[in-house]
């Protein structure tokens, strides 16, 4: 995954594709809570690293995408691994999706 690169004076929202299934089929987690943690390359999110995030969803003719979002503010410059973490009960998923350089 090609790596997202912002300013550090940039309030942007940082969106990540959430695919769901039950049993084989497609499901829309838009009523599941959603949260993101932006860690230091390499680190293992914390619980308190977790944040509330919000969902946004592109239909694209017969095409839906679900994309987990937050704003990114106030991050040092550096490398970011950006982590989602859905709650559908009983499960908990956390997942890294990808990687926000600060600049």
């Amino acid at each position: 995954m090609t790596p997202l690169t912002i300013s550090s004076r940039s309030t942007v929202y940082v969106k990540a594709p959430v695919a769901a299934t039950i049993a084989g089929v497609a499901v829309n987690p838009t009523s599941d809570t959603v949260t993101m943690a932006f860690c230091p390359a390499g680190a293992r999110p914390t619980d308190a690293d977790f944040i509330a995030a919000t969902w946004e969803t592109v239909t694209d003719g017969d095409a839906t995408t679900y994309l987990a979002r937050r704003l990114a503010t106030t991050l040092a410059v550096g490398r970011y691994d950006v982590w989602v973490q859905v709650v559908h009960s009983p499960e908990t998923v956390e997942e890294l999706s990808g990687t926000l350089v600060v600049v």
